[in-house]
């Protein structure tokens, strides 16, 4: 029986933007210079790993196709729609195996109340682990809901 687990030991690196620091330029604004609250970068992050206890039978070949590392990152689109941007790419650099790189992009937006909008586009490779081999196109909309 194939096992569908993946060990392996990562470090993760996080640059975090607090809200009440940052100041962004803008062409709308009544004078030229900065505005509080337009588009701005939240969070960049970066977690790279390696694999181990691995075997022929047992996902060996998983870093080919998940590669080592992720980088991704949290835009905020201003206060008044309140959108949030997010970024994900990962790649094996083309070191192990040929060139699969993965990238993914998520929209979402206030709603009102406890409930958002979102929208996700994924291309690549680790949609999940159960077919982690196969080349995958997914978009995605839907509502979230939390209290």
């Amino acid at each position: 029986m194939l096992s569908r687990s993946w060990n392996r030991i990562y470090g993760e690196v996080i640059w975090y933007q607090d809200q009440k620091d940052y100041r962004t330029p803008s062409f709308f604004a009544d004078d030229i210079g900065y505005t509080e609250g337009d588009s701005t970068l939240r969070r960049i992050s970066l977690k790279v790993w390696h694999p181990f206890a691995i075997d022929d039978t047992n996902n060996g070949d998983i870093s080919k196709y998940f590669g080592h590392f992720e980088l991704a990152s949290d835009w905020y689109l201003g206060t008044r729609n309140q959108i949030w941007l997010t970024t994900m790419l990962r790649s094996n650099l083309g070191i192990s195996a040929p060139n699969r790189t993965t990238f993914q992009l998520e929209a979402s937006g206030a709603l009102g109340g406890a409930s958002r909008w979102f929208a996700q586009v994924f291309h690549g490779y680790g949609l999940n682990l159960l077919d982690y081999r196969s080349s995958q196109h997914s978009y995605s909309i839907g509502f979230e809901l939390s209290s």
